[in-house]
């Protein structure tokens, strides 16, 4: 130890860090209470050459023994200051609230977000954050050592699926009631008697002027005759061809001739036309 601590103070770390361990080795089989002392100055000498990952294992192997506090504290402030060279700092927050992250290479599978870490070694990682109701999102960051890192990822919520309207089916259309050639031909026919009648109201007016125009006699009494006999005639055609469209008109209305024996019914007769229900 004494060696050690002369090649350490001419800076001689390379020899003063071969004589120490041989020193440890020693200590340790002999229980001797100088280790935690032997293990402090190993640490340091390995500071002291820059191999800073061999020394902070070697700082937690001396904090692993009691020891004095004044070399408890030196050793506290060496691994911080390690660490911070060592080890970046990355941060994940998350939206919405209760996501998870996973990290691979830092997490073991997913955990819950907001997700925070001082001792990440440099790099480059991959973070995959999921939510329920939201699509998942992926990114990628590098981190350095001694450097802060802060990852926001905030998730898109999911589209609800269209939900297709329920299928209705048509109400079957009930069959029209087939279209029957009376309504037409009643109107028809009284449109042409109607038509005959004004023929005879025609010839009756020219037989009431001829009536009026000539005198006295035979020739008069024939053309009032005819007059009378038009003029009838006249009455007659347009009573039956209104009947016969007023037939027409019905016959739109009340099914001729159907089955079903609650419909009304409109059947034809020697004397005119029966409404039967």
């Amino acid at each position: 130890m004494n060696r050690a601590a002369r090649a350490y103070g001419a800076e001689e770390y390379e020899r003063a860090l071969e004589l120490l361990r041989e020193a440890e080795g020693i200590a340790a089989a002999a229980q001797d209470p100088s280790l935690p002392s032997i293990r402090f100055n190993i640490a340091r000498c390995l500071e002291q050459l820059g191999r800073d990952e061999e020394a902070l294992e070697a700082y937690r192997r001396y904090d692993a023994l009691p020891d004095a506090s004044h070399r408890k504290q030196k050793a506290y402030d060496a691994i911080k200051g390690l660490e911070q060279r060592l080890f970046a700092v990355l941060s994940v927050s998350c939206s919405p609230a209760g996501s998870a992250v996973e990290i691979a290479g830092l997490t073991p599978g997913a955990v819950p977000c907001p997700w925070q870490s001082a001792k990440v070694r440099p790099g480059a990682y991959a973070i995959m954050v999921t939510a329920p109701g939201h699509s998942p999102a992926s990114q990628s960051v590098q981190v350095e050592a001694g450097a802060a890192r802060n990852v926001q990822i905030t998730l898109e919520p999911v589209a609800a699926p269209a939900v297709p309207a329920p299928f209705v089916q048509a109400e079957p259309e009930e069959p029209g009631r087939p279209l029957s050639p009376l309504p037409f031909i009643g109107l028809g026919a009284g449109a042409l008697v109607a038509g005959a009648g004004g023929v005879m109201t025609a010839l009756a007016i020219e037989r009431r002027d001829a009536v009026e125009s000539t005198p006295p006699g035979d020739a008069q009494d024939d053309a009032l005759g005819d007059f009378d006999t038009f003029r009838t005639l006249s009455y007659v055609l347009y009573g039956v061809g209104g009947a016969l469209a007023a037939a027409g008109v019905v016959f739109f209305f009340v099914p001729v001739g159907e089955e079903d024996p609650e419909a009304a019914r409109l059947e034809p007769g020697p004397a005119g036309f029966t409404v039967r229900f």
